[in-house]
């Protein structure tokens, strides 16, 4: 999959709800738009997310 300018939304987090396996990442981007992303607990940690933190979204 090829990467663009096009599939990269900047967001805010908002919130980090750790699961046994997953975490859910709840986002707010432009305008107040909600997003929410599905990603596993190894990678939450090895990115170091925090809530307030301001991420790129793919």
């Amino acid at each position: 999959m090829q990467i663009s300018a096009r599939n990269k939304i900047k967001a805010t987090i908002t919130a980090i709800n750790k699961g046994m396996v997953n975490t859910v990442i709840s986002l707010e981007a432009l305008h107040g738009t909600e997003l929410s992303s599905v990603i596993s607990n190894h990678s939450v940690h090895d990115m170091k997310l925090n809530v307030e933190e301001s991420v790129i979204f793919f």
